[in-house]
């Protein structure tokens, strides 16, 4: 789809349908559509168990375009947000510069809370969950100069109604603040999509992640590179998605004295039905996702695994 349409009204996508998911962490809580964690552990050593479920899957862009002046505003919510459990929404506007390119801005906000443990560390009680939200923006900067080279950079602001982590252990006051989850996630990313064997396109990314916490322990940053995929074939397009990430922790931290780093591996695999059962502008699709946090102190490893069937539709 073209970022700005080039006839004035309004356009987009909405992608419905179902997810069954299995998830294993021990710092996340709930959704508004599923329990992640488990409320007792027994272990902080251990990694976490999983937990299934079947939840509904919601992906949307609604947009509108003055086609004169090449401006459109726009509100949605993007799906590799999604799939890391932060139901953010982004509301904002392009601009067409001709040849300069397309720019964007969006504010980021969070209408759905994602609930985490207010101490993660608590161990053979009943935890307590409290609310996560994150509020930033994000500007891009797209078709540069006429090319397919895309540039994008965010800042958000992360805060924890409650954040009592490390209450439980005895730690020092200085000790638990080495562990405070609030703070900012700045991100920049580089990305060219590439025209290979006719139709089908190749696009790498690359990004920087500075997950800037309050607590210095929990404070990481490092390079992620996603390669995506996207192959037509007659009615059918196949979608791959490979992720890969490195990310390292600025100070040692006080429950398990070593610093933290995270290797980050992921890979999505969708096909779309174009048409399917004869409705115009109409797709089905069916998809598999795997995601892997993993790291040095076994306690915050994440996995997610799905499958995931829809219908999509243009307009």
């Amino acid at each position: 789809m073209d970022a700005i349409p080039k006839e004035t009204g309004v356009s987009g996508f909405i992608n419905l349908g179902v997810m069954g998911m299995s998830v294993e962490t021990n710092m996340l809580s709930k959704t508004p559509l599923n329990d992640l964690g488990k409320e007792n552990i027994n272990s902080l050593t251990d990694t976490p168990d999983s937990k299934s479920s079947a939840i509904p899957l919601v992906n949307f862009e609604l947009s509108y375009t003055w086609a004169e002046s090449r401006t459109q505003i726009f509100i949605g919510n993007r799906l590799e947000d999604f799939l890391r459990f932060d139901f953010a929404t982004n509301l904002g506007v392009r601009q067409g510069a001709g040849r300069a390119g397309v720019f964007g801005l969006a504010a980021i906000s969070t209408p759905l809370k994602t609930k985490v443990w207010r101490d993660p560390y608590q161990i053979n009680v009943k935890r307590e969950d409290t609310d996560r939200t994150s509020e930033g923006f994000r500007i891009s900067w797209d078709k540069i100069l006429g090319s397919q080279l895309e540039i994008r950079a965010s800042t958000r602001d992360v805060e924890i109604d409650d954040e009592l982590s490390g209450t439980a252990e005895g730690l020092s006051a200085a000790e638990r603040a080495l562990l405070n989850r609030e703070g900012k996630t700045k991100s920049f990313d580089i990305s060219y999509k590439f025209t290979v064997g006719g139709d089908n396109r190749l696009v790498p990314r690359l990004t920087y992640i500075d997950y800037d916490r309050d607590g210095r322990a929990m404070a990481n940053d490092g390079a992620q590179l996603e390669l995506s995929y996207i192959i037509k074939a007659d009615a059918l397009r196949y979608v791959t998605n490979l992720t890969f990430g490195n990310f390292e922790y600025d100070e040692v931290n006080p429950i398990y004295s070593e610093k933290d780093e995270t290797d980050r591996l992921g890979f999505t695999f969708t096909v779309f039905w174009e048409d399917i059962f004869g409705l115009k502008d109409w797709s089905g699709n069916a998809g598999v996702v795997w995601f892997e946090d993993d790291n040095k102190i076994d306690f915050y490893d994440t996995k997610v695994g799905a499958i995931s069937i829809g219908m999509l539709t243009r307009f």
